[in-house]
């Protein structure tokens, strides 16, 4: 016994590091049984430590070998709490490097953890423990008789205990497990108290995650170069190109940095804040077999994961790129929901605000506000809605505008909640509707409500309620407009083909005006003459079938006297207005030519006339104000001024010369009774003289005054 108090004495004064004893007391070496070695703190003189063993082999102060090892760890305070245990059955102590090593495997037990490790190495002066192989450690806590299990797994690992806390760190192929979630990294770190108010698993204060991390959690699947974990808080910190995936649906956000909140299953991702890292998600659809990636861009995401949906909220500067079109916005809202047959997810509604910008193909919309429903493949653009189509040449104005995909379409709403809000369309390549090429003006068409759609190279524009048509000479209002418009094969922009006007139609054009129920507008017609092709705008003003009493009319610029008789002196100038079935008009290079059909009704300054059809021809003055240069009646004509009337075939006035020019069997009767006929009659108020060829006269009665 006395060998082994010998060895007792000198191993607790190695290892529990007192004054170096004298060299004179030299230990013998060998073996002693069922010791116990305390440790104290130099300056507060508390035990931090106490070692036992069954048995232990002294060789020299480096070198001690002890079995069945416990090592109690304490709180180095006058209370002297057990923090820890440390069991093995075999170390080797070294009393000079204060040190213990293994290559057993080591349990390590402390409040709400086990420790166990093969190959290991403790050091008591810096306080740390390192395991070199098959690492695990278990954390377990209870509160109100819940239970909290967490486990860690690595190859290596190290302990430091010097603070408050236990500090844990992980290295190579960690891998992490509890009941709601799996990390998966090469190194890991995290502390935990080592007197604890008993708390969950959650007062782990953080667990911090580097290299090729992998984090699951339920249907959330995330990858980063860091993660930090808040337990308590149930928050996770992603950097290093983070990504969190949603597992069920695909869906995905990436990012500078990111936030996971556990409670509520939202990932924050934000953007680096010199931009050059932009947050971005991808959303993925899968309806129908068709397979869809729309990835969106911002400044900041915000992906909320629930039971069987995905909610996504994009701000400052949010750019979407889809297969189909691409979008631009200040802010995004955005939801993927589950089909309830299909069980596939797919977006269901994307809702944008500020600066919003649409891109499809060569058309590019603007607004307010945008909502997108790609199941249904509309597109809803409100407040300062703008469609423009660079290939088409076309800009839409409105309100509201709806672009749907499986007809091509766009409807366009002016605000129902004002008075004077319109839609309107301006079409560059229609210019003035047939003008010299020298005019710039668009052509604009506003009404209510408008109708567009897209068919290969042609486009249809449906316009309703409160109409108007305007351009560099013309102004037309009605209640229907159809504008069909064609893309130009060698310029590549649309040039209007054909304009169609419905219900109560008034066109206004060069100081004449014109209203109808039907009119049509030809913009550029190709039109032989004298066997050249030359281009002319046309025009037709018809007659509803269903209104047949309301026929068109045209009123044209005033005449003076036509020459017929001389005028009354109390009459006064006024405009030429023709009724009639049908009427038209072609444009051309010198002079313009109205034509009137179908039981055609003129009247004008101080005359009046009906026959079967009317042919004007308008030209320019001097001055560039235009006026009617010849006036054509024909067929079944019936004309009068003052109170002279005529019959005729066919009558030509030419209101600058103030002559008519009576043919086809024409008969003149006169205010005093007599009549003249002839083959040709020709009157000219300017010479006050009266021509007739094979006339035939018949005077008045005998008795009748002038």
């Amino acid at each position: 016994m006395k060998f082994y108090a010998l060895i007792f004495t000198a191993l607790l004064a190695q290892i529990s590091f007192a004054e170096k004893p004298a060299e004179s007391s030299k230990m013998i070496p060998g073996d002693v049984a069922n010791f116990e070695l305390p440790s104290f703190d130099k300056k507060s003189g508390y035990k931090e430590w106490e070692l036992f063993g069954k048995k232990a082999k002294y060789f020299n102060e480096n070198k001690i070998d002890v079995f069945d090892m416990k090592l109690d760890m304490f709180d180095g305070k006058k209370t002297a709490l057990k923090m820890a245990t440390f069991i093995t059955d075999y170390a080797e102590v070294s009393a000079t490097e204060k040190t213990a090593k293994s290559a057993s495997e080591l349990t390590v037990t402390g409040e709400g953890f086990v420790l166990v490790g093969d190959d290991w190495l403790w050091n008591g002066d810096k306080r740390f423990v390192e395991l070199f192989k098959s690492v695990k450690v278990n954390f377990e806590s209870q509160k109100d008789e819940i239970i909290d299990k967490l486990e860690i797994k690595s190859e290596e690992a190290k302990m430091t205990y010097t603070g408050s806390d236990n500090i844990f760190t992980f290295y190579k192929n960690v891998r992490v497990s509890n009941d709601e979630f799996q990390i998966s990294c090469e190194e890991l770190e995290t502390e935990s108290p080592k007197k604890s108010s008993g708390g969950r698993i959650e007062s782990l204060k953080e667990v911090r995650a580097k290299k090729d991390v992998v984090i699951s959690h339920d249907r959330i699947l995330a990858n980063a170069g860091e993660a930090t974990l808040i337990p308590n808080e149930g928050r996770l910190f992603l950097s290093g190109s983070p990504k969190i995936r949603d597992i069920t649906s695909g869906a995905s956000v990436e990012g500078y940095k990111i936030e996971f909140t556990k409670d509520d299953s939202t990932a924050v991702a934000l953007s680096s804040p010199d931009k050059k890292t932009r947050a971005k998600a991808r959303i993925i659809s899968n309806e129908n077999g068709k397979k869809q990636t729309t990835t969106i861009y911002a400044n900041s995401i915000k992906m909320v994961s629930l039971e069987d949906k995905n909610l996504f909220f994009f701000s400052g500067k949010v750019h979407i790129e889809n297969p189909e079109f691409e979008a631009f916005a200040d802010e995004i809202k955005a939801y993927s929901d589950k089909g309830s047959k299909s069980g596939k997810y797919a977006i269901s509604k994307i809702v944008g605000k500020g600066s919003v910008e649409f891109v499809k193909d060569a058309r590019r919309a603007n607004s307010n506000i945008i909502e997108i429903y790609p199941q249904k493949e509309e597109i809803w653009l409100e407040q300062n809605a703008r469609l423009s189509d660079r290939n088409k040449g076309i800009t839409l104005k409105a309100y509201e505008i709806v672009l749907t995909k499986e007809d091509n379409r766009a409807t366009a709403f002016g605000d129902r909640s004002k008075e004077n809000s319109f839609v309107s369309v301006d079409i560059a390549q229609a210019g003035n509707l047939g003008l010299p090429k020298k005019s710039v003006k668009k052509t604009r068409i506003k009404s209510r409500s408008l109708m567009a759609e897209w068919k290969e190279k042609n486009v249809l524009l449906r316009f309703a309620r409160d109409v108007e048509v305007s351009s560099e000479d013309i102004l037309a209002k009605c209640n229907f407009v159809d504008v069909f418009a064609q893309e130009d094969s060698v310029k590549g922009k649309s040039q209007v083909k054909k304009i169609e006007a419905f219900g109560d139609v008034v066109v206004s054009q060069n100081g004449s005006n014109a209203t109808a129920q039907i009119a049509k507008i030809y913009p550029k017609v190709e039109i032989e003459s004298q066997g050249k092709k030359t281009e002319h705008r046309f025009m037709e003003f018809l007659t509803d079938s269903e209104k047949p009493q309301f026929r068109p009319k045209m009123i044209l610029p005033e005449i003076g006297n036509i020459g017929f008789a001389q005028m009354s002196k109390d009459a006064k100038i006024q405009k030429t207005q023709i009724t009639s079935d049908k009427q038209s008009y072609v444009s051309g290079k010198s002079n313009d030519t109205y034509i009137f059909e179908g039981n055609v009704i003129i009247s004008g300054t101080d005359f009046g006339a009906n026959c079967d059809r009317i042919e004007v021809a308008i030209t320019p003055d001097k001055f560039g104000k235009l006026q009617i240069a010849q006036i054509s009646l024909i067929g079944n004509l019936k004309i009068s001024q003052g109170k002279k009337l005529a019959n005729a075939g066919r009558a030509d006035i030419n209101p600058a010369r103030e002559t008519v020019v009576l043919t086809e069997n024409p008969i003149v009767q006169n205010e005093d009774g007599s009549r003249a006929s002839g083959t040709k009659m020709t009157y000219t108020r300017g010479k006050q003289n009266i021509s007739i060829e094979n006339p035939r006269i018949k005077l008045p009665p005998i008795g009748t005054s002038k």
